[in-house]
């Protein structure tokens, strides 16, 4: 089966950019939540939109 791994029509050097915003993001949170990735290279969901959800995840467990 196959899978879509990004958005249609994105250009080479976005996508790289989109690939290397999402490796910042795991290296500033500490973790990698696929699912909000994908999300992401999809064109779902903004950078800013990708890191609220990490960071709130982020402050969640720390309350805990």
């Amino acid at each position: 089966m196959d899978r879509v791994s990004h958005a249609r029509d994105t250009p080479y050097w976005e996508l790289k950019n989109m690939k290397r915003a999402i490796k910042s993001c795991h290296y500033l949170f500490e973790k990698v939540r696929p699912s909000w990735d994908e999300l992401y290279m999809l064109k779902v969901m903004s950078y800013g939109q990708l890191q609220r959800g990490y960071d709130e995840q982020s402050s969640k467990n720390l309350y805990r």
